[in-house]
């Protein structure tokens, strides 16, 4: 038994990364593989109505074009490219075709993980880390038809580009690369933006030169690969300049005026802060029908501007509330209790990176990234579907890279010592 046991691990530490992928797809296999199935609304997340709108623009582009699918502006149409592209290749199960590749995508990630942290770790510190990874719950987004999941991937992805760049040294390839997927995972959800801030700041610490010149190159690129996009829009919602017309909508949500109560830590907090509904009648908007999508997104901007104006203290505590649920660390739920344990430790990591010159850019990155995210959260929803995908695949690597340096490093007194050649000192492991 010994012996088998022996051979066993053998096989998995010589095929590592691929048995990281085969352990991240049969874990999600067995807690949400009863869930995969061909609705469109999962039974493991009945309250993820998004993915009715984004089935049906799906079917309206197949049926009657790309400008019928979306010319209110309301929906990137990044993520019903996928459905439509799976209603060509499997017509008679899409749904369940999405979520497969959505379920193969994300155990992908995990290995790319793994071969993003051996450049800085041993493989068995990489591989314990990467198990972690197949635990934190980015899974719980694949049996939604909802972007999460591929948000995560492409996020992977930007990293592993990342993690390939010389230090001060940056290619037209990796510009190029770089770009592409901070578009790609615009193109699912507008809010991805952000990614482009979270590049700057890697890139700030990482390139000595050519960086005004690198960082203009990217933008322009964006800019290049989005425009179709914000023309169309401009001339289906003639005046409006951006990428969809439910960033008012959200905006309002974000002041508490659009609330279930439903006695969970949100609404709670609205009620203690006085911001919901019942507390501000006069508040409520009442949707004109005669309207277009983008004078609507006006007016619920100009109402969103005018709440916060009117009671600044009480949204501002509100909006902190919100931060401390996005991040997990507010909650009544022992699962979110876990999660906001991670986001803690992981953001511990990244201080202590930030006092190391080889790997600076991972720990300024990450805490870039949980600043965004966390003014997102104040502003718009405390939604924990923009925090996950986007903060924990930077939050991981920061998290392996400090345990597996911690008997190396010397955190005390006003330096780091950190690995100078950290594929040798893996190897010496």
């Amino acid at each position: 038994m010994d012996r088998l046991l022996k051979n066993c691990i053998g096989i998995f530490l010589r095929y590592n990364t691929i048995a990281v992928v085969l352990l991240s797809f049969t874990l999600q296999f067995i807690l949400i593989g009863r869930y995969l199935d061909n609705s469109v609304i999962s039974p493991y997340a009945p309250t993820a109505s998004d993915a009715v709108d984004y089935v049906e623009r799906a079917q309206l582009w197949q049926t009657g074009g790309f400008e019928l699918a979306f010319s209110d502006a309301y929906r990137m149409p990044g993520y019903p490219l996928v459905i439509l592209i799976m209603n060509y290749l499997l017509p008679s199960a899409p749904y369940l075709g999405v979520r497969l590749l959505q379920m193969f995508g994300l155990a992908l990630s995990a290995g790319i993980i793994k071969v993003v942290l051996e450049n800085f770790v041993t493989r068995r510190i990489a591989l314990l880390v990467c198990i972690l990874y197949i635990l934190l719950p980015i899974w719980h987004f694949v049996p939604a038809l909802l972007a999460e999941s591929f948000t995560s991937v492409i996020v992977v992805a930007l990293i592993y580009v990342l993690a390939t760049l010389k230090f001060s040294e940056i290619s037209w390839q990796h510009v190029f690369k770089i770009s592409i997927l901070i578009v790609a995972a615009t193109y699912l959800k507008p809010n991805n933006l952000i990614l482009l801030i979270v590049v700057f700041g890697f890139l700030a610490c990482t390139l000595k030169t050519r960086m005004i010149k690198t960082l203009s190159s990217v933008v322009l690129i964006v800019t290049l690969l989005l425009s179709p996009w914000v023309l169309f829009v401009n001339q289906a919602q003639s005046g409006f300049f951006g990428l969809t017309t439910n960033s008012g909508a959200n905006l309002y949500v974000g002041t508490g005026m659009v609330l279930s109560y439903d006695e969970s830590v949100l609404a709670r907090s609205a009620v203690k802060w006085k911001v919901d509904p019942r507390s501000n009648p006069t508040d409520l908007f009442t949707n004109n029908i005669i309207e277009s999508p983008a004078a609507e997104n006006s007016k619920l901007t100009e109402k969103s501007i005018q709440i916060w104006e009117n009671r600044p203290l009480k949204e501002i505590g509100y909006a902190s509330d919100k931060i401390l649920i996005a991040f997990g660390f507010k909650s009544n739920s022992t699962t979110d209790q876990v999660y906001g344990l991670f986001n803690i430790l992981s953001l511990i990591a990244a201080v202590l990176l930030i006092r190391s010159q080889t790997v600076r850019a991972w720990g300024f990155t990450t805490l870039i990234t949980a600043l965004l995210l966390a003014a997102q959260a104040a502003v718009f929803q405390a939604d924990r579907r923009f925090v996950v995908p986007v903060l924990f695949p930077f939050a991981i690597v920061c998290l392996g890279i400090v345990l597996g340096n911690l008997s190396n490093w010397s955190f005390r007194g006003g330096s780091s010592k950190s690995p100078k050649n950290p594929k040798a000192s893996r190897e010496a492991l």
